[in-house]
């Protein structure tokens, strides 16, 4: 085990940067910003070796999603159980799906067909982008730039996220912003595929 896999502590944070100020200097300034704002709050804690994007490489499958309300509530968005896998490739792409487990199937065999009550409860109980990724090394700080989502507000975005890694567990983590109408942060945690 390298000191890379060692215990690292971070609270995190999440920042959407539209696509129009997407370049390096503008990422760069508005996480910044962002970054300072939560070290000032005494939530992050770095441990003590910088994420590197070596560091992600390969799947990893979701073992929670929790998101956490300022009031100290905790919301399960997709119930006890989700499904999911994000996937680190070599190239700088990444790419996630989750879903709820035991969703409903259509009744028509048709991908594209549905009523329009099936559809809506297979949209809401089901969540996937991707595009290419970056590390911030010093900040423990992963940018995933999304180029396709399942949610159209997000295409064109880069959605920041604070990175906790702790032997083959990753947890990512968002600050506050708006799920299901309320302000929570969300605490997803990922275990490494194929290292029993």
């Amino acid at each position: 085990m390298t000191i890379k896999h060692l215990r690292r502590r971070i609270d995190t944070s999440e920042a959407i940067v539209p696509s129009r100020d997407r370049s390096p200097g503008r990422v760069a300034a508005r996480l910044a910003g962002d970054l300072k704002g939560v070290a000032e709050n005494g939530r992050t804690k770095i441990g003590s070796a910088p994420l590197e994007a070596t560091d992600l490489i390969g799947t990893w499958r979701l073992r929670s999603w929790e998101n956490r309300g300022s009031d100290g509530s905790v919301v399960q968005p997709l119930g006890e159980a989700p499904v999911g896998y994000i996937f680190y490739n070599h190239d700088r792409f990444m790419s996630v799906e989750i879903m709820a487990a035991h969703r409903t199937p259509y009744h028509d065999p048709d991908a594209f067909g549905g009523t329009p009550d099936e559809r809506s409860e297979a949209i809401s109980t089901y969540l996937s982008y991707s595009g290419p990724f970056e590390v911030l090394a010093d900040r423990d700080t992963v940018i995933h730039h999304i180029e396709v989502c399942s949610y159209p507000n997000w295409i064109g975005n880069a959605q920041v996220r604070f990175a906790q890694l702790d032997g083959d567990l990753l947890t990512l983590s968002t600050k506050p912003m708006m799920f299901q109408g309320v302000e929570r942060s969300a605490h997803l945690v990922w275990e490494r595929v194929g290292h029993d």
